[in-house]
């Protein structure tokens, strides 16, 4: 079974894209910080509650996230040197489900309830 759940922040504000056939597809990515070594996460979320939740996926928000690790060469990452020269690595995952972490937004009413 492939299942896996990561608790992290959102690196940059989510994209909301439209496949082909009209689908939504969310792409955000997430850096999970354990004991000082950050691993990177390229993540996607299909369907209709991605639609609805990538206003909510901004940059610095810390979420939950659980789905499936998914990559082209047996879930080994995408090794990169940054921009000083450190190694570093990335995986990708088909997001199931994103939990918001943290207190109320700025914009978003007390007891205003997320659409989905």
């Amino acid at each position: 079974m492939n299942s896996i759940v990561i608790a992290g922040r959102i690196t940059k504000d989510a994209e909301l894209r439209y496949m082909a056939n009209g689908k939504p597809v969310t792409s955000f990515s997430l850096a999970d910080d354990n004991y000082g070594k950050t691993t990177w996460w390229k993540c996607s979320m299909f369907g209709d509650k991605s639609e609805k939740l990538s206003q909510y996926l901004v940059k610095g928000k810390p979420v939950t996230v659980s789905g499936r690790v998914t990559a082209e060469d047996n879930g080994n990452p995408r090794i990169w040197n940054d921009k000083d020269g450190n190694p570093r690595a990335s995986f990708e995952m088909t997001v199931d489900n994103v939990e918001l972490q943290g207190g109320k937004q700025e914009n978003r009413e007390p007891e205003e309830e997320l659409p989905f």
